[in-house]
C-alpha cells in the first residue's frame, strides 16, 4: 500500500489550501484537546466495559436474516446477511488498487495514519462543511462504519445515544489494535452494502457490471465507491444522472489525494458505463424497494440486512401478481401502438393500506426502464386531475346542477399568455350541468370552473387530498387538464379520500416490524385526515355520485365502455397531448385503483387514449377483486337532498318546463330561483345561449349531417287510451343517421332505453304518461357522437 500512503501528503496539502487561519488556529485548540478526548474515551469506555460484547463473539455470532413479508405472511424478500456468508467474499489481493482508492477519498482518507478514529477528521469535516454551508465531509472512518454495522447490535447502531458512540470508538480502537489496516479495509469492502441487494465490492461488480471485481476499470470502481454513501438515493439504476455526478467527484477526490493524474480522471469521466442487472429472488420488486427506502431513511442501511428483523407489509402478493397478469395482457394488445409500460397502484381507501404497487411490467426488463417505478414517478395526469378541481368548486358552493356555458373561451395570463382550451371531441356542447361536465370530462367548462374559483382554492384543495408535487404557486389554467406533474401514488390517495367520505388516509406500506427476539419495534396505526372542509363527507359523496353515473356518461364513453362494472364504482380517465401518458383511475368504498399506461423515456403513443388504454386494465382488475364482494354504491350523507329541477337551466321548474329530473345537492346549497327561461312548447334549441348557437352555427353549417330524430318531432303530442293497455301504445322512434354510424342509443329523460346496431336504427317505446325528453347518440368510428342538428331533441307530451 506504499502507493496510498504517499499519496496522502497531497490530501493533506489540499486540505490545508480550503482552511482560514482562523480555522487553522481553532483546530490546533481543538488538536490540543484530542490527549483529552482520547484519554476520556478510554476512561469512559470503563463505563460501559459491562455491556462490551468481544471483537470475536459479536463477529462470529450468527443472526438470522432480515425478511420481509406481505400481508399474509408470504415472503417477498430476504435480505442478504453479510455475516451468515450469503457474499462472494474475495482477498484485497484481488481487488483492484482503484476500488481501495476510490474507497479511501471518498470515506476515510486517513485510513492509514488513524487509530480508527479521527477525531481531527471529526474537526476538520465540522469546519468544512461549515465553509460550504452545506454537509460535504463526514466524521466517522472506515473503522468505525465497519464497527457499527458489523459488531453493533441492530437497537444500538440505531441510537444517537452517547454511550454507542462512545462504544463504536473504544471497538474502533480496539478493532486498530487486534487487526492490520490491510485486514480491515478487507473486512470493510466485503462487508458494505453497496444497493440492489449486493453485499461487498464483488457482489455488486457482479450485479452492475455483470463482471468480478478484478476486472473493473478506475471509471468503475469510482461509481461502486460513490454509491457507498446512500445505497438508496445512489440507485445506479433509478438515478444513474446522480451516481454520475457522485462517481465524478470521487474522481476529483483521488486527483487531489494524489491517487491519480488530472488526466487519468478525465478518461474516467468520459468513459462510458454500461450496466448490467443482475436478477435476485425477489417478489413485487419495486414494492420491496419502497420499503426499503422507508427504512433505510430510519436506521442503518447495514443494520436493516443485519438485525434480523421481520417486516410485515400491507401488500397483498395474490393481487400485486394479478395487476401484473392484467397489465401485461392488455399492454401486449396494444403493442403495435407503440406502447411498452403500466403501472397499477391500489389502496384500502379507508386506512391507507399499500395493497399492490406495480411499479412497471417487468422490474428487470431495461428495454422498458423497467427498473424505475413508475408509480412514484411525476407525470401529467390529463383530465385525471379534474375531479380535485369540482370538488375545490363544490367548497365554494358549486352544485351537479350548476350551468356553465361550453363554449369558445379565451384566457389572458398576467403575462399576456393567451390560453384556449378545446374540448377532446372538438367541439363545444353549450350550456352543461357541473354533473355532466365532469362525467363528460369536458375542458372547457373545467377550465371556466377553476378560473372562477382561483388558483389557491385549487391547490390548497390539491395538496390537502395528497398531492405532493404541486410546490410552487406558478401554475396557469391548465394545470386542471394536467399541466402539472403528479405521482401515480398520490393520485390515488387522493381518489381515496373521497371513497373515504373526505377523509384521507396517508398511504403507507409498512404495518409491522418485530426484531429476532420478537418484540414489536414498530406498529403502524392509519392517519387519518378530514379534506375538503366541514363539508368534506357531502363533497366526496357528490363527485363520487358523479364519478359513478353511468348514463351521465354516455355522450363521451357510450353506454358500455370499461368504466362500467358489475357494482356501483367512481371512475375517471385522463390523457395527455400527444397521447405521452393516459389514466383511469376509480374506486368504491372499499378499494381505489389507479393504472398508468405509457413509455417510461415519454415517448408517445399512438392515440392510445385513457379509456383504451389504463382504463379496461383498471376494469379487469376491479372486477377480479370486488366482483360479488362489492357493497352496493356509495352511503349518502345526512345534509345531502334530492331536489327536482329544470335540466336545462338547474334551477327548480318553472311552469312551461315540458322536463324536469332529480338532482342531488348538499343543504342549503339547492336552488330557490324558479326557471323563467322557456316559453310553452319551446324547442332545445332556443334555449342556447346566444354564443354558443353563433359558434356551433358558424363553424358546422358546412359538416354533413351526423344523426337526427326523424319521429316523433319537437312538440308532438300523444294521448293515451285507457281502454287499450299499455303496452300496446307504442310510439316507433326513428332517427336519419349518416353512413360512418355503426349504432345508436336511444334514451328518455336522460336514460338509456335500448341500442340499436342495425339500421335503420328505429325501435319502439311504450308511451307514458307526463312531459319527456328524448335524445339520440350514435357510434362513428368506436366514439359515440350526439345528434346536434334539426330536431334532436324531441318532448312527448300525453294525456288522458
Amino acid at each position: 500500500m506504499t502507493r496510498i500512503r504517499l499519496a496522502r501528503r497531497t490530501r493533506r496539502a489540499w486540505l490545508a489550501s480550503h482552511i482560514s487561519r482562523r480555522s487553522k488556529l481553532l483546530l490546533a485548540i481543538l488538536g490540543a484537546s484530542l490527549v483529552v478526548i482520547i484519554g476520556g474515551l478510554f476512561y469512559l469506555g470503563g463505563m460501559v466495559s459491562s455491556g462490551l460484547v468481544s471483537l470475536e463473539r459479536e463477529a462470529s455470532s450468527e443472526i438470522e436474516s432480515t425478511k420481509i413479508f406481505d400481508r399474509k405472511g408470504k415472503l417477498l424478500y430476504e435480505i442478504l446477511n453479510p455475516r451468515s456468508g450469503k457474499h462472494t467474499p474475495v482477498s484485497l489481493q484481488e481487488i483492484p488498487i482503484w476500488a481501495k482508492e476510490a474507497t479511501l477519498a471518498a470515506e476515510d482518507v486517513s485510513f492509514y495514519d488513524n487509530p480508527g478514529i479521527d477525531p481531527v477528521g471529526i474537526i476538520r469535516a465540522a469546519l468544512l462543511n461549515r465553509l460550504h454551508g452545506r454537509v460535504l465531509f463526514g466524521g466517522s472512518t472506515i473503522t468505525q462504519q465497519l464497527v457499527r454495522n458489523k459488531f453493533l447490535s441492530f437497537q444500538e447502531a440505531s441510537s444517537p445515544s452517547l454511550t454507542r458512540k462512545i462504544k463504536e470508538a473504544i471497538l474502533a480502537l480496539e478493532m486498530s489494535r487486534r487487526y492490520t489496516k490491510d485486514q480491515i479495509l478487507e473486512m470493510y469492502l466485503n462487508e458494505m452494502y453497496y444497493g440492489n441487494f449486493s453485499y461487498g465490492v464483488e457482489a455488486a461488480a457482479l450485479s452492475y457490471f455483470g463482471k468480478h471485481v478484478k476486472d473493473l476499470d478506475l471509471a468503475e470502481c469510482a461509481l461502486l465507491a460513490g454509491i457507498l454513501q446512500s445505497p438508496s438515493r445512489n440507485n445506479p439504476f433509478e438515478n444513474f444522472p446522480a451516481v454520475k455526478r457522485r462517481q465524478e467527484s470521487i474522481l476529483d477526490l483521488m486527483v487531489k489525494a494524489g491517487f491519480i493524474t488530472e488526466a487519468q480522471a478525465a478518461s474516467a469521466k468520459a468513459e462510458k458505463l454500461t450496466l448490467r442487472e443482475a436478477r435476485y429472488d425477489i417478489r413485487a420488486p419495486h414494492f420491496v424497494q419502497f420499503v426499503l427506502d422507508q427504512l433505510w431513511g430510519k436506521y442503518s442501511e447495514q443494520f436493516i440486512a443485519s438485525a434480523g428483523l421481520k417486516i410485515y407489509t400491507t401488500l397483498d402478493l395474490d393481487l400485486q401478481e394479478e395487476a401484473q397478469n392484467i397489465a401485461r395482457r392488455h399492454v401486449a394488445e396494444l403493442s403495435d401502438h407503440s406502447l411498452t409500460n403500466a403501472s397499477v397502484v391500489a389502496l384500502d381507501p379507508r386506512t391507507g393500506e399499500i395493497l399492490v404497487m406495480l411499479g412497471s411490467l417487468d422490474y428487470f426488463d431495461e428495454a422498458i426502464d423497467g427498473a424505475v417505478n413508475m408509480a412514484l414517478a411525476k407525470r401529467q395526469p390529463g383530465s385525471a386531475i379534474k375531479p380535485i378541481t369540482y370538488a375545490a368548486a363544490f367548497e365554494k358552493d358549486y352544485t351537479p346542477a350548476t350551468v356553465i356555458e361550453d363554449e369558445r373561451a379565451v384566457f389572458t395570463s398576467e403575462q399576456g399568455e393567451i390560453y384556449l382550451p378545446l374540448n377532446y371531441d372538438g367541439k363545444f356542447h353549450g350550456p352543461v350541468r357541473v354533473r355532466e361536465a365532469l362525467a363528460n370530462s369536458y375542458n372547457v367548462p373545467a377550465v371556466k370552473v377553476l378560473h372562477h374559483i382561483g388558483m389557491p382554492a385549487f391547490l390548497t384543495t390539491a395538496r390537502e387530498m395528497g398531492i405532493t408535487t404541486f410546490h410552487n404557486d406558478k401554475y396557469w389554467l391548465s394545470v386542471t387538464l394536467g399541466g402539472g406533474e403528479v405521482r401515480l401514488l398520490d393520485l390515488v390517495s387522493a381518489y381515496g379520500a373521497l371513497a373515504n367520505r373526505g377523509v384521507r388516509a396517508e398511504p403507507f406500506a409498512i404495518s409491522k416490524i418485530v426484531d429476532s427476539q420478537g418484540n414489536i419495534l414498530f406498529q403502524q396505526t392509519p392517519v387519518l385526515r378530514p379534506v375538503l372542509g366541514e363539508r368534506g363527507p357531502a363533497i366526496a359523496y357528490l363527485i363520487s355520485d358523479i364519478l359513478s353515473d353511468n348514463s351521465a356518461r354516455i355522450p363521451s364513453f357510450g353506454p358500455n365502455s370499461p368504466l362500467k362494472l358489475s357494482f356501483p364504482a367512481a371512475a375517471k380517465t385522463g390523457t395527455t397531448t400527444d397521447y405521452r401518458d393516459n389514466w383511469a383511475v376509480g374506486y368504491t368504498p372499499e378499494l381505489v385503483t389507479g393504472v398508468w399506461v405509457g413509455n417510461s423515456d415519454n415517448a408517445p403513443m399512438k392515440r392510445v387514449s385513457g379509456i383504451t388504454g389504463a382504463a379496461p386494465i383498471w376494469h379487469d382488475f376491479m372486477e377480479f377483486v370486488l366482483k360479488g364482494k362489492s357493497g352496493w354504491g356509495f352511503q349518502k350523507p345526512e345534509d345531502i337532498v334530492e331536489v327536482e329541477i329544470c335540466p336545462l337551466s338547474g334551477l327548480l321548474p318553472g311552469p312551461n318546463c315540458q322536463i324536469t329530473l332529480r338532482e342531488k345537492f348538499i343543504k342549503g346549497t339547492e336552488p330557490r330561483e324558479v326557471c323563467s327561461m322557456h316559453s310553452t312548447y319551446t324547442t332545445y334549441d332556443s334555449f342556447q345561449s346566444r354564443s354558443w348557437k353563433e359558434t356551433m352555427d358558424s363553424e358546422e353549417s358546412q359538416e354533413a349531417q351526423i344523426v337526427e330524430i326523424t319521429n316523433p318531432q319537437d312538440g308532438d303530442r300523444f294521448v293515451l287510451d285507457p281502454t287499450i293497455p299499455l303496452r300496446y301504445q307504442q310510439l316507433e322512434l326513428a332517427v336519419d343517421a349518416s353512413e360512418d354510424i355503426s349504432a345508436v342509443t336511444w334514451y328518455v329523460d336522460g336514460r338509456p332505453i335500448g341500442t340499436i346496431d342495425k339500421r335503420p336504427f328505429s325501435t319502439f317505446w311504450v308511451l307514458k304518461e307526463g312531459n319527456h325528453f328524448l335524445k339520440v347518440v350514435g357510434l362513428r368510428a368506436g366514439r359515440p357522437v350526439l345528434g346536434e342538428r334539426g330536431p334532436a331533441i324531441a318532448y312527448l307530451i300525453s294525456d288522458i
